[in-house]
């Protein structure tokens, strides 16, 4: 039982990256033009792109670094 416990512990802390990682890269609609980095999951890969500073996704990161991190090591 603590195994079947344990299973979905993890599952369920694993999803939301999961989940917000598979979403399409949101520019937004504002007008500032910061360098963000989104997890591109057909190829793999975190991508730069530009961030108009709001009305994006959760699949955007201010490095390339935390895009691995919550992205790419978790797939």
């Amino acid at each position: 039982l603590l195994d079947c416990v344990v299973f979905w512990c993890r599952l369920i802390a694993f999803l939301p990256d999961f989940l917000d990682c598979n979403l399409k890269k949101e520019t937004g609609l504002c007008n500032k033009n910061l360098q963000r980095w989104y997890y591109d999951a057909k190829k793999g890969v975190c991508s730069k792109f530009r961030y108009a500073g709001c009305h994006g996704n959760k699949n955007n990161f201010k490095s390339s670094d935390m895009c691995m991190i919550r992205c790419h090591l978790s797939q």
